[in-house]
């Protein structure tokens, strides 16, 4: 009887666990949804109708949710732990198995959360440190709730579609008003709108293109992968991509021309293998010439309503380059279309073409970045080339990214050896570069932005190097390079249900690390690109169970 009666304490208390785990996982689930929902139309879409501080009223708007909601769900998170401690304990303890369950990309974001964590904790600027500085607040808040609100999304998220398919219309509101705010209409009334630098819903135009380019190369991704099979569902991405290119050619930030190559040429390389592939690259060429070309018809039509004009933008919407684009990718479409059709497609041959373009590429950024450094240190010594300022590694050297960069790798140098392993602290660059660095630099900073503050390098991984140190840095590119390998050869597995979103995630970090090469973290594109980051890790997962 005894026996029967520890039975059924056992199983009772077994039911218990079952049921308080379960319910658990629904409610973390629930905080993920919540989490996802805030980064995704909460933060892009929060405005109070003002230009002159939108960027800090989203940082104050999301720090303030953090803020509650981390407390919140730390307690549901240690629920969690505690349930798990206990089943590790009742199954005869921790198998090494389980370690296979974690990727290369779930240990670089665990690393970077720890070096984020120890850089705060020995910071001198701790004060600081906590939410970050007055102009970017990337504190520890911010980066350790990011990759906390990863592993949220790839281990308790259940995976509904709408949520990441909400980031198409918030994101296309966000392009089409900087759109026609660049022709100075104005849908929404914001206060100082007669400033170029401020566009849409984003602010400073270095953050709209940041965001911008995050978003649209993943849905750029979802065309080409041919991702869906409703024919409203494809004219309503075209749409999305001409009304993202548009924005993109006419918002003025170089850096998301250099995205637009960079993505566009990598894209080339994984077509060319594939005729189906490569004519869906072709039409979206198409899709991109036929954008520029509107834009130019607009401009043509009203050649004083453009209300910024920079080299880049002027390049794609008022030369004859928008005609040449249009024209080469609608005979490129037509050749391939052709070729697709009577099934002759020379896969051997346009993957040579493609490795030796690749081959060509990587010789001309190297031979580029050889006769930089002759030019910068013997100048004069490259000829007629030498007459080019792009040539010459100076201070005005990339709209002055010479520098940012300056200051940031001098910033790193200056630091002791314990620091430039763990950083000065999040976020923490500019307090040490106003505070505590050599008379020279803090002389040189002053001669170039007597009336502003540098906050950032410009550069993302070399502030990440100053703030987190060689840890932190090691960490982050591991997230990056990690992730976008892991996504896109999933992408490529046609026997994976998921691979169209995966392929989708992996584009958008990756266009999202190109922008930031000459650019930085903020409230727009970082929240963003970590929840792209936890969805194709979470549909990554899934494809591996599945495959089990």
């Amino acid at each position: 009887m005894s026996n029967k009666l520890a039975k059924k304490k056992v199983s009772e208390e077994k039911t218990f666990l079952t049921i308080l785990h379960q319910d658990n996982i629904l409610i973390l689930d629930f905080l993920t949804c919540i989490f996802m929902l805030v980064v995704i139309a909460g933060i892009p879409l929060y405005n109070k109708l003002s230009y002159a501080k939108i960027g800090t009223e989203k940082r104050e708007f999301f720090t303030a949710f953090l803020t509650y909601f981390d407390r919140v769900l730390l307690v549901f998170l240690l629920i969690q732990l505690i349930l798990h401690i206990i089943r590790i304990v009742k199954t005869s303890g921790f198998h090494l198995n389980a370690i296979k369950t974690y990727s290369l990309t779930d240990l670089f974001v665990a690393g970077y959360f720890l070096s984020v964590l120890i850089s705060y904790v020995f910071s001198d600027y701790r004060d600081t440190a906590a939410i970050g500085s007055s102009n970017w607040s990337m504190g520890a808040l911010m980066q350790l709730s990011l990759a906390g609100g990863y592993f949220l999304i790839s281990r308790f998220w259940k995976k509904r579609l709408w949520i990441p398919f909400l980031m198409l219309p918030v994101s296309a509101i966000l392009f089409a008003l900087g759109y026609l705010n660049r022709f100075g209409i104005w849908p929404i009334s914001m206060g100082a709108n007669e400033n170029p630098q401020f566009i849409s819903l984003a602010g400073n135009i270095n953050w709209y293109c940041g965001y911008m380019v995050t978003l649209l190369f993943g849905a750029v991704y979802l065309a080409w992968a041919d991702a869906f099979s409703k024919k409203w569902q494809k004219y309503l991405l075209t749409l999305y991509l001409f009304i993202g290119f548009a924005a993109l050619v006419t918002n003025g930030s170089s850096s998301g021309i250099l995205t637009l190559l960079g993505i566009f040429l990598i894209l080339l390389l994984l077509s060319v293998s594939d005729g189906h592939r490569l004519e869906r690259y072709c039409e979206i060429a198409l899709i991109l010439g036929l954008s520029c070309l509107f834009t130019l018809g607009i401009r043509l039509l009203f050649p004083n309503a453009i209300t910024y004009q920079e080299t880049t933008n002027n390049l794609f919407t008022y030369t004859p380059l928008p005609v040449v684009l249009t024209l080469l990718a609608l005979a490129a479409y037509l050749w391939i279309h052709r070729f697709c059709k009577l099934g002759t497609y020379p896969a051997k041959l346009f993957g040579r073409l493609g490795l030796g373009l690749a081959i060509f590429c990587g010789a001309a950024v190297l031979l580029y970045v050889i006769l930089l450094t002759i030019n910068t240190l013997k100048p004069g010594s490259i000829g007629f080339l030498a007459e080019y300022s792009f040539f010459t590694f100076s201070e005005e050297w990339g709209s002055r990214r010479g520098a940012t960069w300056k200051a940031g790798a001098l910033a790193w140098w200056e630091l002791s050896l314990p620091r430039k392993l763990i950083g000065v602290g999040p976020d923490c660059m500019g307090e040490f570069l106003y505070q505590d660095a050599s008379e020279s630099l803090l002389t040189m900073l002053n001669r170039l932005w007597p009336s502003s503050r540098l906050s950032n390098a410009h550069c993302e991984w070399l502030t990440v190097l100053v703030n987190l140190g060689i840890l932190g840095l090691i960490s982050f590119a591991g997230i990056i390079i990690s992730a976008v390998y892991r996504f896109l050869k999933k992408g490529a597995d046609f026997n994976d249900p998921y691979h169209c979103l995966t392929g989708a995630c992996g584009l958008a970090i990756l266009a999202y690390s190109i922008h930031n090469i000459v650019s930085f973290q903020q409230i727009l594109n970082e929240p963003a690109m970590f929840v792209i980051l936890g969805i194709g890790a979470a549909y990554s997962r899934s494809s591996q169970a599945s495959a089990d």
